[in-house]
C-alpha cells in the first residue's frame, strides 16, 4: 500500500536513493536555427541504436537546495512501508504564482504501479491550495519516458533552454525543456 505524506528534510538522506537517472531508447534531437529575421526551434522523436543509460544523482549541491525547498512543506515522499519510492520536490514562486517542480521521480521496480500519477494529482492539488496558477516542471530531451507521463498528466512542451547544463548542449546532445500544466 502507496502512502504519500509530506517530505520532511530529515528524510532527505533517503532521496539521492530514488533520483537514479532514467533510460531511454529514444530522443527528441533539437534543432535550433537563431537568425535576425527569425529564430525556430524544432524536436524530432528519434530512436537511438540501443537503450540509454543517463545517471543523474543529486550533488551535495543540489542536497542542500531542497533542504531549502523541502522546508517550504510543498514537497511529497512517497512510502511503501518504510521504504521512501518516489519523490516530488517543489518551490513555490508567488511572484508568478508557480509551483516549480524541480524533482519528480519513483524508483525503477515501482514503475506502472500509478505512483507517479498519485504523486503528481498530490501536487496539483498543493498548487491549487497555494493558489498556483501553473506546475512547471523541467527534463531533458533524452528522458522520453518523462516526457510522456508529463503530456499524459496534462503538462505540455512550453520552453527549450539550449545552454542550461553547458555552453555545448546542442553538441552534447542534453537539451532542457520545460513543460507547464496550467491550472487555470
Amino acid at each position: 500500500m502507496i502512502q504519500l505524506k509530506p517530505l520532511t528534510v530529515k528524510e532527505l538522506v533517503m532521496v539521492p536513493d530514488v533520483i537514479v537517472g532514467h533510460e531511454s531508447n529514444q530522443i527528441y534531437a533539437v534543432e535550433w536555427n537563431d537568425s535576425e529575421q527569425q529564430c525556430t526551434f524544432r524536436l524530432r522523436l528519434k530512436p537511438l541504436p540501443e537503450t540509454r543509460q543517463y545517471p543523474m544523482p543529486p550533488s551535495g549541491e543540489d542536497l542542500a537546495r531542497y533542504d531549502h525547498i523541502i522546508q517550504q512543506g510543498t514537497s511529497v515522499g512517497a512510502w511503501e512501508n518504510e521504504l521512501l519510492v518516489g519523490v516530488a520536490i517543489a518551490e513555490v514562486y508567488q511572484w508568478n504564482r508557480s509551483l516549480m517542480l524541480w524533482e519528480f521521480h519513483v524508483r525503477r521496480e515501482f514503475h506502472r504501479r500509478g505512483i507517479g500519477w498519485l504523486m503528481m494529482e498530490e501536487m496539483v492539488s498543493i498548487a491549487r491550495a497555494q493558489r498556483m496558477r501553473v506546475i512547471v516542471c523541467e527534463t531533458q530531451n533524452t528522458n522520453v519516458p518523462a516526457i510522456r507521463f508529463y503530456r499524459a498528466m496534462g503538462f505540455t512542451l512550453d520552453g527549450v533552454d539550449v545552454s542550461l547544463y553547458s555552453n555545448q548542449d546542442l553538441e552534447k546532445g542534453s537539451i532542457a525543456l520545460y513543460m507547464k500544466r496550467k491550472l487555470e
